[in-house]
């Protein structure tokens, strides 16, 4: 399908991506990272959305990942502000 030819080029495009972002020294550990996360995340996920459908269901199980997922975000965001301020990332 359509969808299937177009979701192909998501891995790619963020590789590409990245690799142009990182300096070469690192390039191989950051597509390894997000490689790395992409595959726990993949095991992951679906264990912990299934323990929550069991004690909170299914409804309140999709705004608690929610959740989880705005709080990490948030959590990074705190991690690179300190980066900034710190002066490890100068862009």
């Amino acid at each position: 399908t359509l969808r299937g030819l177009l979701l192909g080029f998501n891995q790619p495009l963020m590789i590409s991506i990245m690799a142009g972002a990182a300096p070469p020294d690192v390039q191989g550990q950051t597509v390894g990272l997000r490689t790395t996360a992409n595959r726990a995340a993949s095991t992951v996920v679906p264990i912990a959305m299934g323990a929550m459908v069991e004690v909170i269901g299914i409804e309140y199980s999709f705004y608690a990942m929610g959740g989880l997922m705005i709080g990490g975000c948030f959590w990074v965001w705190i991690l690179m502000l300190g980066a900034f301020t710190r002066g490890d990332i100068t862009d």
